[in-house]
């Protein structure tokens, strides 16, 4: 996901989603090697949570 900011830089964030039966897996690019996405092991409230702030949409 790309979007850009008021002063014209552009923030990029590279996801992954797996959806497994009933579970939702996330993966996220590894910050300390860039090649590689690691799994977040997050709840679904974690998981709502990301998605809002990625999309630039409040939490409840």
């Amino acid at each position: 996901m790309t979007r850009g900011r008021d002063s014209g830089e552009r923030e990029k964030t590279d996801v992954i989603l797996a959806r497994e039966g009933e579970h939702l897996h996330v993966f996220l690019r590894d910050p300390h090697n860039p090649d590689r996405f690691v799994a977040q092991g997050m709840d679904r409230d974690g998981v709502r949570s990301l998605l809002a702030r990625l999309v630039g949409q409040p939490t409840a």
